[in-house]
């Protein structure tokens, strides 16, 4: 399922998506980031329900300017913070189109890192069914890691496709080894 669901979801997986690409060391393109940008600054106007003694304490004062705007305040929080939120959808949805709409350099960064995990668990393949025990015995200590790491690289190939198809709605062009026939 793409992050660009319906509903405060949505924005939650966008963001959680953006921050997954950050940590693979993958660079975000500026219009990604000008679009969450726009998301945080919208999220920091968010509405606040005005505290009852503002309006109390407008009336004791008894200026009608400010008796106005804490009962228009206090009789709109609601209309406002629906507003609000599907403001939200539709920043959160302009994240999920433009990264898709910007998404050639994020599937290249994406692409490189799963052809290194690709390429790793083939080494590690080439071992057949030599255990990491046998290896170590051998002297072997590099192709102990090597095999011991395959598991992980498949994990993180695996997770790369995934994030690529969530984020981008495509799979990356690399050929999962253990997939591929002998």
């Amino acid at each position: 399922m793409a992050f660009d669901s319906e509903g405060t979801l949505g924005v939650v997986r966008a963001r959680r998506s953006i921050q997954q690409l950050r940590d693979l060391g993958v660079v975000i393109p500026r219009p990604v980031g000008e679009a969450l940008n726009r998301l945080d600054a919208l999220a920091d106007r968010a509405p606040q329900l005005p505290p009852p003694a503002d309006l109390i304490e407008a009336t004791l004062d008894g200026d009608p300017d400010k008796i106005t705007t804490a009962a228009v305040e206090a009789a709109t929080f609601e209309a406002r913070r629906t507003a609000h939120a599907a403001a939200m959808q539709v920043a959160g949805r302009a994240v999920s189109d433009t990264l898709r709409a910007s998404k050639k350099p994020v599937l290249e960064a994406l692409t490189r890192l799963a052809r290194q995990h690709a390429d790793k668990i083939r080494q590690a393949d080439t071992y057949g069914d030599t255990t990491v025990e046998q290896l170590v015995v051998r002297g072997d200590h590099d192709g102990a890691a090597t095999v011991a790491a395959r598991t992980a690289h498949a994990q993180a190939l695996n997770r790369l496709q995934s994030l690529a198809d969530r984020t981008l709605g495509e799979w990356l062009p690399v050929e999962d080894p253990a997939s591929v026939e002998a």
